[in-house]
């Protein structure tokens, strides 16, 4: 494989590794295409850079693939030695174990875009319980009950952009913050506006709460109002996972 090496120039979000998304890629490979060899390279790599490829993750994310990457590898070799690193990453973040979680229930693994971690981890335990680790269904529970704090209802916030009466009405996001089209975009009539953004970004996750349930609905808090690709594809894919498991694959 040529060309090794991480792009563009990291200066912005920068990533220190590469070698789990050479394995993600390669092993998704053999998914799609059924060639042998793009599982081969993989559990190659894997091999030899195990230390590094072992090590428990701090989260899946746009950084590190590895939690991903252990129970891809499960589903395609049916090893239990990946299986059993990815449940031992997987049980971290349960009630109990080495997280702290909020007073309302939501696992807290950093401040900047908390909601995010936990609907990627929690899209992560609906694959691991389609895939048949998880027998009396704790896993599962777990990943509904971030999904369900994330989403909020009529007494609780929520953290999804046009759900619910207590959702976000500001988020971090320039177009969705611009007026519409025809009036010209300014720093005051969209950054710095008071009210609403003119546009619903329906279905966004937002950054969420800091580890007190603590949170307010502020453009100018990145922190806690972002929205971001890797934030809705983890919750978006839990969201995904919860239907499929509770109402799809039980018929």
């Amino acid at each position: 494989m040529e060309y090794r090496g991480t792009y563009p120039d990291p200066t912005y979000y920068p990533s220190s590794w590469y070698y789990d998304e050479l394995c993600w890629a390669s092993t998704w490979l053999h998914l799609v295409t059924g060639e042998q060899h793009y599982l081969q390279t993989c559990e190659t790599w894997f091999a030899d850079k195990y230390k590094r490829l072992k090590s428990r993750a701090y989260s899946f994310s746009w950084m590190d693939k590895k939690p991903g990457l252990k129970l891809l590898l499960y589903k395609c070799t049916q090893n239990d030695g990946y299986k059993t690193k990815f449940i031992s990453f997987l049980k971290n973040w349960l009630p109990g174990m080495r997280l702290p979680y909020t007073p309302k229930g939501l696992v807290f693994r950093s401040s900047w875009g908390s909601a995010r971690y936990a609907a990627t981890t929690a899209a992560l335990a609906t694959i691991a319980h389609k895939y048949g680790m998880d027998i009396d269904g704790h896993y599962l529970n777990w990943a509904e009950s971030q999904i369900d704090y994330i989403l909020g209802d009529d007494t609780r916030q929520g953290y999804v952009v046009g759900f619910g009466p207590n959702s976000p009405k500001k988020p971090h996001h320039r177009s969705s913050s611009c007026p519409p089209p025809g009036t010209a975009c300014t720093s005051s009539n969209s950054f710095k506006r008071t009210g609403p953004n003119p546009g619903l970004l329906k279905g966004a996750c937002v950054g969420g709460p800091d580890g007190n349930d603590h949170w307010v609905d502020d453009r100018k808090d990145y922190v806690k109002n972002e929205v971001a690709c890797d934030y809705n594809a983890g919750f978006q894919t839990a969201v995904a996972g919860l239907i499929h498991c509770r109402h799809v694959q039980t018929r």
